[in-house]
């Protein structure tokens, strides 16, 4: 045997293959502007029990500088490449052009560079791809994703949320939980993550307008007779965009929709704490055809001898 350098092994790389490792210090230009540097990704909502997100796809945006957060939702892959061209034109109109916006080397990702590069929007700036299986490139929106999940995950259970329900509202809590997240003010800096991208805090910010999530209230629904109840009880969710700071999303567990309004009147209790079911949040008039249907269909059961128990 001689001394000296022993030629590479390919059965021993195919068996001991891992990563290489990640330099623990940057060298990415830092940036010194609101705006500057983008971090953006998209995950997906998993199903839960049979039951879908209304929107799975998730897409995070990250300023570096502000660390201001903006998450939306599409129900496919590449929903998210026409609104994220619109808002960097946006941004560029405002003079406050990105110039660089990082993020993996996934197809979405390519076909959001050839079209905010194309002539429609004429976009230009410095597009950053990471390494495939190396998220750590990309760890400011990857730490963001996991922090808005955690506090998304501690209001459901302080709503007393079911793995069901969670899925349902996974949207609008994963909405809500990114806005909290942008009202604070960080150590080295006396502005929320709002005001140091250069914007206002927002109008339900102000002192005694603020809701917990998954809180009851009544929702007025109008006039429904002498004795027809006028309010539903349904789930605060959110805020209304662009509306004034007391008009509430409040979320109807038998529609599975989302109201907006400022007619609340808080039960000040959690909507699933208490005896506040889905059954009370129907229409009075659906509540007496499902009651009418059960009587009826117990009747005819009795009447063939089948033995049965009412509810």
């Amino acid at each position: 045997m001689k001394d000296g350098v022993m030629d590479p092994c390919a059965s021993c790389a195919s068996g001991k293959a891992k990563q290489r490792r990640i330099p623990k210090k940057s060298e990415r230009v830092r940036a010194t502007k609101a705006g500057e540097r983008w971090y953006q990704d998209i995950s997906t909502i998993s199903d839960r029990e049979g039951v879908s997100c209304p929107k799975k796809q998730w897409h995070l945006q990250h300023d570096e500088y502000s660390r201001y957060s903006i998450s939306t939702f599409y129900k496919t892959k590449d929903g998210f490449i026409e609104p994220m061209c619109a808002f960097l034109r946006k941004l560029a109109d405002k003079g406050m052009a990105a110039e660089y916006i990082r993020m993996d080397n996934s197809g979405e990702n390519k076909k959001l560079v050839e079209c905010a590069s194309g002539a429609d929007w004429k976009l230009n700036p410095k597009w950053e791809f990471t390494a495939r299986s190396t998220p750590q490139q990309n760890g400011l929106v990857e730490v963001e994703f996991a922090t808005i999940a955690g506090r998304a995950r501690a209001m459901c259970n302080a709503a007393y949320m079911s793995d069901k329900v969670r899925i349902l509202l996974a949207n609008e809590v994963l909405m809500y939980s990114t806005a909290l997240g942008n009202l604070v003010v960080d150590k080295d800096c006396n502005k929320t993550h709002y005001q140091m991208m250069g914007l206002q805090n927002p109008k339900w910010a102000a002192p005694g307008l603020m809701r917990t999530f998954g809180e009851a209230g009544v929702v007025t629904r109008g006039k429904n007779g002498k004795l027809g109840d006028r309010g539903i009880p349904m789930v605060f969710v959110g805020y209304a965009e662009n509306h004034s700071g007391d008009c509430y999303r409040m979320w109807n567990p038998a529609s599975r929709k989302v109201t907006e309004s400022r007619d609340v009147i808080w039960l000040h209790r959690m909507y699933y704490q208490d005896n506040v079911t889905s059954d009370m949040a129907m229409l009075p008039e659906v509540r007496m055809s499902v009651h009418e249907i059960s009587q009826d269909t117990i009747a005819s059961m009795k009447l063939e001898g089948t033995s049965t128990r009412e509810p």
